[in-house]
Protein backbone atom coordinates (compact mmCIF):
# COMPACT_ATOMS: atom_id res chain seq x y z
CA UNK A 1 0.00 0.00 0.00
CA UNK A 2 1.09 3.52 -0.41
CA UNK A 3 3.39 5.53 1.87
CA UNK A 4 0.63 7.06 3.72
CA UNK A 5 -1.53 4.25 3.74
CA UNK A 6 -4.37 5.99 1.92
CA UNK A 7 -7.80 3.76 1.34
CA UNK A 8 -9.32 7.13 -0.26
CA UNK A 9 -9.03 9.45 -3.27
CA UNK A 10 -9.30 12.52 -1.60
CA UNK A 11 -12.38 14.22 -0.74
CA UNK A 12 -13.58 17.60 0.35
CA UNK A 13 -15.44 18.46 3.68
CA UNK A 14 -17.22 22.19 3.75
CA UNK A 15 -18.47 23.84 6.64
CA UNK A 16 -19.71 27.43 7.20
CA UNK A 17 -20.19 29.87 10.52
CA UNK A 18 -21.90 33.08 11.13
CA UNK A 19 -21.48 35.49 14.39
CA UNK A 20 -23.50 37.97 15.36
CA UNK A 21 -23.85 41.58 13.75
CA UNK A 22 -22.92 43.06 17.33
CA UNK A 23 -19.43 42.11 19.31
CA UNK A 24 -18.06 39.57 21.10
CA UNK A 25 -20.19 36.58 21.33
CA UNK A 26 -18.33 33.32 20.43
CA UNK A 27 -20.20 30.88 18.15
CA UNK A 28 -19.01 27.18 16.88
CA UNK A 29 -20.52 24.72 14.50
CA UNK A 30 -19.36 20.50 14.69
CA UNK A 31 -18.17 18.92 11.68
CA UNK A 32 -18.67 15.20 11.09
CA UNK A 33 -16.17 13.11 10.25
CA UNK A 34 -17.78 10.17 11.59
CA UNK A 35 -18.51 8.85 8.04
CA UNK A 36 -14.90 8.35 7.76
CA UNK A 37 -13.07 8.08 10.85
CA UNK A 38 -14.21 5.15 12.76
CA UNK A 39 -12.10 3.90 15.85
CA UNK A 40 -13.07 0.30 16.09
CA UNK A 41 -12.84 0.15 12.43
CA UNK A 42 -9.32 1.59 13.00
CA UNK A 43 -9.82 4.67 10.28
CA UNK A 44 -8.33 8.25 10.85
CA UNK A 45 -8.61 11.16 8.49
CA UNK A 46 -5.48 13.23 6.62
CA UNK A 47 -6.36 16.42 6.21
CA UNK A 48 -4.17 18.44 3.55
CA UNK A 49 -5.51 21.49 2.55
CA UNK A 50 -7.46 24.14 4.58
CA UNK A 51 -9.23 26.82 2.38
CA UNK A 52 -10.95 29.89 4.64
CA UNK A 53 -13.14 32.57 3.28
CA UNK A 54 -14.40 36.10 4.80
CA UNK A 55 -17.73 37.04 3.84
CA UNK A 56 -21.03 38.28 5.18
CA UNK A 57 -24.67 36.42 5.45
CA UNK A 58 -25.72 38.88 3.11
CA UNK A 59 -23.13 38.87 0.24
CA UNK A 60 -20.71 36.01 -0.71
CA UNK A 61 -17.65 38.61 -1.90
CA UNK A 62 -18.39 41.34 0.92
CA UNK A 63 -16.00 41.26 3.70
CA UNK A 64 -17.36 41.88 7.35
CA UNK A 65 -16.82 45.75 8.29
CA UNK A 66 -18.67 48.31 10.83
CA UNK A 67 -21.29 49.82 10.16
CA UNK A 68 -19.70 53.32 11.17
CA UNK A 69 -17.07 55.36 10.22
CA UNK A 70 -14.16 55.95 12.70
CA UNK A 71 -14.58 51.88 13.63
CA UNK A 72 -12.78 49.02 13.62
CA UNK A 73 -14.06 45.30 13.37
CA UNK A 74 -11.99 41.75 13.54
CA UNK A 75 -13.41 38.78 12.75
CA UNK A 76 -11.48 35.60 14.23
CA UNK A 77 -12.06 31.91 13.13
CA UNK A 78 -10.67 28.73 14.51
CA UNK A 79 -10.90 24.63 13.73
CA UNK A 80 -10.55 22.77 16.33
CA UNK A 81 -10.72 18.73 17.45
CA UNK A 82 -12.32 19.44 20.60
CA UNK A 83 -15.35 21.40 21.33
CA UNK A 84 -14.20 25.21 22.73
CA UNK A 85 -16.35 28.25 24.67
CA UNK A 86 -13.88 30.37 23.52
CA UNK A 87 -10.78 31.13 20.93
CA UNK A 88 -7.56 29.43 21.84
CA UNK A 89 -3.61 30.11 21.82
CA UNK A 90 -1.82 28.00 19.35
CA UNK A 91 -0.32 26.03 22.18
CA UNK A 92 -3.89 24.17 23.03
CA UNK A 93 -3.20 20.84 20.88
CA UNK A 94 -6.69 20.77 19.89
CA UNK A 95 -5.93 23.40 17.31
CA UNK A 96 -5.89 22.73 14.06
CA UNK A 97 -6.00 26.13 12.15
CA UNK A 98 -7.05 29.92 12.91
CA UNK A 99 -7.39 32.98 11.30
CA UNK A 100 -8.47 36.78 11.23
CA UNK A 101 -9.50 39.35 9.27
CA UNK A 102 -8.88 43.45 10.55
CA UNK A 103 -11.18 45.99 8.55
CA UNK A 104 -11.80 49.60 9.87
CA UNK A 105 -13.80 52.42 8.09
CA UNK A 106 -11.80 55.41 7.65
CA UNK A 107 -13.63 59.13 8.35
CA UNK A 108 -15.95 59.25 4.68
CA UNK A 109 -17.05 55.71 5.79
CA UNK A 110 -15.25 53.71 3.26
CA UNK A 111 -13.94 50.07 4.71
CA UNK A 112 -10.51 49.86 4.94
CA UNK A 113 -8.63 46.10 4.72
CA UNK A 114 -5.97 46.46 8.27
CA UNK A 115 -5.03 42.78 8.02
CA UNK A 116 -5.77 39.38 7.16
CA UNK A 117 -3.49 36.33 9.09
CA UNK A 118 -4.06 32.52 9.17
CA UNK A 119 -1.40 30.56 11.51
CA UNK A 120 -2.82 27.57 9.18
CA UNK A 121 0.30 24.80 8.92
CA UNK A 122 1.21 25.06 5.28
CA UNK A 123 0.38 21.53 4.55
CA UNK A 124 2.02 20.85 1.04
CA UNK A 125 5.60 21.52 2.99
CA UNK A 126 4.57 18.02 4.97
CA UNK A 127 2.19 14.59 4.82
CA UNK A 128 -0.71 16.80 5.91
CA UNK A 129 -2.29 16.44 9.32
CA UNK A 130 -3.92 13.28 11.30
CA UNK A 131 -7.44 13.74 12.75
CA UNK A 132 -8.92 10.81 14.77
CA UNK A 133 -11.73 12.59 16.26
CA UNK A 134 -15.14 12.00 14.64
CA UNK A 135 -16.37 15.60 14.84
CA UNK A 136 -14.46 18.83 14.76
CA UNK A 137 -15.42 22.08 15.39
CA UNK A 138 -15.14 25.81 13.44
CA UNK A 139 -15.67 28.42 15.60
CA UNK A 140 -16.14 32.22 15.29
CA UNK A 141 -16.53 35.65 16.88
CA UNK A 142 -16.50 39.59 15.95
CA UNK A 143 -15.16 41.85 17.97
CA UNK A 144 -15.86 45.37 16.93
CA UNK A 145 -14.71 49.21 19.26
CA UNK A 146 -18.33 49.79 18.86
CA UNK A 147 -21.76 49.22 16.92
CA UNK A 148 -21.92 46.90 14.92
CA UNK A 149 -21.20 45.00 11.37
CA UNK A 150 -22.92 46.42 8.40
CA UNK A 151 -24.00 42.48 8.32
CA UNK A 152 -23.29 39.23 10.04
CA UNK A 153 -19.95 38.21 9.18
CA UNK A 154 -19.14 34.37 7.64
CA UNK A 155 -16.04 32.11 7.43
CA UNK A 156 -16.54 29.25 4.95
CA UNK A 157 -13.93 26.59 5.30
CA UNK A 158 -13.18 23.83 2.40
CA UNK A 159 -10.91 21.27 3.82
CA UNK A 160 -9.45 17.92 1.95
CA UNK A 161 -8.64 15.35 3.25
CA UNK A 162 -8.13 11.04 2.58
CA UNK A 163 -9.37 8.33 4.73
CA UNK A 164 -6.17 6.06 6.01
CA UNK A 165 -5.67 2.88 8.07
CA UNK A 166 -4.53 3.49 11.77
CA UNK A 167 -1.07 2.06 12.35
CA UNK A 168 0.65 2.37 16.04
CA UNK A 169 3.25 4.93 14.43
CA UNK A 170 0.01 7.11 13.25
CA UNK A 171 -1.80 6.19 16.89
CA UNK A 172 1.77 7.27 18.53
CA UNK A 173 1.69 10.78 16.51
CA UNK A 174 -1.99 11.51 17.37
CA UNK A 175 -1.63 11.41 20.66
CA UNK A 176 1.72 13.56 20.99
CA UNK A 177 0.30 15.96 18.57
CA UNK A 178 -4.07 16.19 19.51
CA UNK A 179 -7.34 15.39 21.01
Amino acid sequence: MAKNSVKSAPFFVRANIDCAATSGTYDQAPIDLGFAVDALGATIVRLHSVQADFSTQGASNGLPYPAAAGNWGQVSYQLTTQSQTDLVYASDKSLVTSGKLAVAMDTNNDPVLLSAESNRIDLSLNEGYLIGVETMYLGIIGTLSSGAFIDEPRVDVILEFTVESMTSAKAIALSLSQQ
